[in-house]
């Protein structure tokens, strides 16, 4: 439920035109590792992971890592996740999931 919340969210600012992309996608490997929510837009790729927890840690990063890695360019990648404090690790920012209520 909570990761349905952000990603409705996230498709409805697509949809206003807030993210300038024409469609969302879904990434899973053979090996199971996914990521929630890929798009380009403006030459730049997104990855997006959500969590509900409300202290991510650097297992929680490590598909949006290794997906940046793989594809071998520059990746955003971002996490959103329960807790209330805005972060960084290994250049993956945090978000809490309230940012959507303000629109970010």
């Amino acid at each position: 439920m909570f990761e349905n919340f952000v990603l409705a969210e996230l498709e409805k600012r697509r949809k206003l035109g807030f993210i300038k992309t024409d469609r969302f996608f879904y990434y899973k490997t053979k090996a199971g590792r996914e990521i929630d929510l890929i798009f380009e837009s403006e030459n730049q790729l997104y990855a997006i992971e959500i969590k509900s927890t409300q202290n991510p840690s650097k297992r929680d990063i490590n598909n949006l890592i290794e997906f940046e890695k793989q594809l071998k360019r520059p990746v955003q990648k971002y996490l959103f996740y329960s807790g209330t404090e805005y972060s960084q690790i290994n250049q993956v920012h945090l978000l809490p999931v309230a940012c959507l209520h303000r629109g970010i």
